[in-house]
């Protein structure tokens, strides 16, 4: 059928709302899917960013296959190609994650398998999906149209639908679908669009030949040498496109590491990203370069601060600040990235070009990056990088001048005074003077303000401050005694003796333990584990039925709860993460578990799938004590992960959970939880006084929250009377299932009372309280 029997009115119309249809199933598989293997994987943040990868890798296969076959086949047997791809893949639809998969126990394969998992599962529909956006503009490009010339602006409608996919997940699929659900209503829309992109082609068939534009036709040798991009300009394109991918998995992994891992996290930083697009290839200029890098420098220099000292004490503002900041970042790229994009003739070059960068930045985040860095600084280094794509536009900025601005006088006097501010900061930051960090911290301010239309030196010194603010400031190096990062994250051991002479552990920012360092207190249970506290309390009161005890801990840690010794008492830990069973059996390091005499076994890897292959009523207490830096993995906290905790107590067993948190309020799930196993939540705040003897470690008695639940009304009553535990009426709007979770419910319902802070200045030391601070506690699994 020859696409000149319809209307050209509705060809923009059809191929926009087909584009938009296509984007929209393309992205709100990333999040679902993420969603259904996060459970495997115990919730660390490099889930997600190894997904990125594999969107981005088969992006990118997508965008290579759309350009081959623009180039060596006509438009009516690439469409065949295309939609047979189509109905093919529509067999292995809907998709689910078999339960009973179980990944590895060592960290080093978990990216290989996820990845291979994601291939098996939905490989296929996210490869052709990819090739649409690609494809269909050239189609139009095909057409005839008045516009077809100029196809870029239907990358807009496309990523309209990408970032309403996004932004209607959490909010609309993930509260009020289950994952059977959703996949099942994204296998109705992947049938739909087969039948759009069939209407699609037929708009375009035949139209193409009989075309009499210039701009539809193959264009002749000397035309091409004049309009073909230059390899100069199609390496800009990858750098450009490079850099906000990067960013963009750096400045979730730096946010999710401390709240949770869940949709939510990881859907606005990727809708930002693609917001970026929707602005910078709209047919009207919304916002000029000059004024992107004008916002750009004051969130930059916002942030900066940020790293360096923290002056924004409430965490949504900080929050906010980063997700701003990454926004002008990358729309800062994207907008020179579409100040170099070429005539249309070679439109999928141009896409499959920013597709190739996309996957560098997956593969550095997700590959490179872990191996190269034992820190986790490449958020900041690419945030330093991105300074050097301000005014690359200009003539006097290019690389040739490079040498002239950095040894010219102001040049040098400029990174001078820079210097002598960080060293200052340095300087200030080692001797605990404040007043001289917020001075040199403001003529840092003032100096980057001063030189930001210098490109090479604002550069440089941009990317100097954020990698020392991230590797030196605020970092106890002297006594740094283990430093690793694998899948799961960063762990880091150091003494403290300013504390009181404790050695430290910290998983991410958040601290997970620590241990006095005399020999006379060694043993003394602190941060969290009060014997005093509700975890002694719940101890104690096992303590007191004088009969052998089985304990199932979920999460190690440096094995503190070991010291809960009792005659007969036994402990078995699940851990997901094998360098925290090195750190806590290394006695150079930790000597809870050595010394304080508890037998035990360690049990690697997912705790859930572990635990569901022990025999049933077999633990009097279920100690939950599972976090990721700051969050606790969801899939341990849902109704399915509970049926397992109760099928492995016995009947007048005690499920013990620390729900501390700087963001969630936890308690309404455990007490819907409880209602939905016949049992009783109980809870208590760990408030201890700070000691007054200076040998003590000062600020290492840490605030908690527990809470806990058991059908046993002796074991409740006594929680009560004796210890005073108490009852609490909020519940969640809806308990958490493996098919349905909204954190977000949580989040909006309020902090919890008590709040209590880790590691919030970054030292390795629990922040001093204030009357009004907000405060976290974590443990590890």
């Amino acid at each position: 059928m020859s696409g000149t029997k319809f209307s050209p009115n509705l060809y923009i119309p059809v191929f926009g709302l087909t584009l938009f249809l296509s984007a929209f199933l393309l992205f709100s598989i990333q999040p679902l899917f993420g969603k259904m293997v996060l459970p495997l994987l115990g919730g660390a943040p490099m889930v997600w960013n190894t997904a990125m990868l594999f969107y981005q890798a088969v992006l990118l296969l997508g965008y290579a296959y759309a350009h081959i076959t623009s180039r060596f086949l006509n438009i009516k047997m690439q469409a065949l190609l295309h939609l047979t791809l189509f109905t093919i893949f529509a067999f292995v639809l809907p998709f689910l994650v078999d339960k009973g998969v179980e990944p590895p126990v060592e960290p080093g394969k978990l990216i290989s398998w996820q990845i291979v998992l994601m291939t098996l599962t939905i490989g296929g529909p996210f490869f052709v999906l990819s090739g649409c956006a690609p494809m269909l503009q050239y189609w139009f490009s095909k057409t005839g149209h008045k516009d077809a010339g100029n196809p870029y602006f239907l990358y807009g409608a496309s990523n309209i639908g990408s970032m309403l996919a996004l932004l209607s997940y959490p909010f609309l699929f993930e509260p009020t679908l289950t994952v059977p659900m959703q996949s099942l209503s994204w296998s109705y829309g992947y049938y739909t669009l087969i039948g759009m992109v069939a209407l699609s082609a037929l708009f375009v068939w035949g139209s193409h030949n009989k075309s009499k534009d210039p701009a539809m036709q193959p264009l002749d040798k000397k035309t091409d040498e004049k309009l073909k991009p230059s390899t100069k300009v199609k390496l800009t394109w990858l750098l450009l496109a490079f850099l906000p991918s990067s960013l963009m998995l750096g400045v979730t992994t730096h946010i999710s590491t401390d709240l949770a891992a869940f949709p939510l996290l990881w859907i606005i930083p990727l809708a930002l990203y693609v917001g970026t697009f929707i602005i910078v290839f709209s047919k009207n200029e919304l916002l000029s370069l000059d004024q992107i890098q004008k916002m750009h420098l004051y969130f930059f220099i916002a942030l900066i601060f940020m790293f360096i000292g923290e002056v924004i004490s409430n965490k949504y503002a900080v929050i906010l600040l980063h997700f701003v900041t990454f926004f002008l970042s990358a729309l800062l790229c994207h907008k020179q990235l579409e100040r170099l994009k070429p005539d249309p003739h070679y439109l999928t070059e141009f896409y499959l070009i920013m597709s190739v960068g996309g996957v560098c930045g997956g593969i550095f985040n997700a590959l490179i990056a872990p191996n190269l860095f034992l820190l986790p600084i490449e958020y900041g280094f690419i945030l330093g990088l991105i300074t050097f794509m301000r005014y690359m536009e200009k003539d006097d900025q290019s690389l040739g001048h490079l040498k002239a601005q950095l040894l010219s006088k102001s040049g040098l006097i400029s990174l001078g005074i820079i210097g002598f501010f960080i060293a200052c900061i340095q300087f200030a930051y080692t001797s605990q003077f404040a007043s001289v960090i917020f001075i040199s911290m403001f003529g840092l301010c003032i100096m980057l303000t001063f030189v930001e239309r210098q490109r090479w030196i604002f550069g440089i010194a941009s990317i100097a401050i954020l990698l020392i603010s991230q590797t030196h400031f605020k970092h106890s190096v002297n006594e740094l005694l283990h430093l690793d990062r694998n899948f799961f994250g960063v762990t880091k051991v150091y003494d403290d003796p300013e504390g009181g002479n404790v050695r430290l552990f910290l998983h991410g920012t958040t601290l997970h333990g620590a241990q006095p360092l005399p020999k006379d207190k060694k043993m003394d249970s602190i941060t969290y584990y009060m014997d005093e506290g509700p975890a002694g309390n719940v101890f104690e009161l096992l303590a007191d039925q004088n009969e052998p005890h089985k304990i199932g801990a979920i999460g190690l840690g440096i094995g503190s709860v070991a010291c809960f010794t009792a005659p007969g008492r036994s402990f078995d830990f699940f851990e997901i993460d094998s360098a925290v069973q090195e750190i806590a059996e290394n006695e150079e390091l930790f000597t809870y578990l050595s010394d304080c005499g508890s037998p035990y076994e360690i049990i690697l890897g997912d705790a859930r799938l572990k635990l569901q292959k022990e025999e049933d009523n077999k633990y009097d207490l279920i100690f939950m004590d599972a976090f990721s830096s700051d969050n606790i993995p969801i899939h341990l906290l849902t109704r399915e992960a509970f049926k397992v905790y109760f099928d492995k107590l016995k009947d007048d067993g005690i499920i013990v959970v620390h729900v501390s948190n700087r963001y969630l309020d936890l308690r309404p799930l455990i007490n819907s939880m409880a209602e939905e196993f016949s049992a009783t939540a109980l809870f208590k705040n760990q408030i201890p006084e700070v000691p007054e003897d200076k040998d003590e470690p000062q600020g290492y008695y840490m605030q908690a929250i527990y809470t806990m639940m058991s059908r046993n009304p002796e074991s409740l009553s006594t929680l009560k009377e004796k210890y005073g535990w108490e009852e609490s009426e909020d519940k969640a709007p809806k308990i958490w299932t493996d098919d349905y979770a909204n954190p977000l419910s949580l989040l909006l319902m309020g902090a919890p009372v008590v709040h209590v802070q880790g590691d919030t200045d970054g030292d390795g030391r629990p922040d001093e309280p204030e009357n009004d601070a907000e405060t976290t506690v974590e443990g590890i699994e």
